[in-house]
């Protein structure tokens, strides 16, 4: 809401992978270094939100890596 209607978002493509791991690694990846990116560091709101999702995708890799 804070930036009004947004436009056409273009996705980008998964890797070709069968590994789990290696795929949500690649996407965290991409998270963190896209971040700032995407939305200005002073818009918190936003920011806790894409925390968020890096910490599921965290949580989802522990799980995969160490109980799975």
């Amino acid at each position: 809401g804070k930036y009004g209607l947004i436009g056409p978002v273009a996705l980008m493509s998964a890797g070709k992978t069968n590994n789990a791991v290696e795929f949500f690694q690649d996407q965290v990846e991409k998270l963190e270094k896209l971040r700032y990116e995407v939305v200005d560091k002073d818009c918190t709101a936003i920011q806790n939100v894409i925390d968020e999702i890096a910490g599921l995708y965290y949580t989802t890799l522990y799980k995969l890596r160490f109980l799975a």
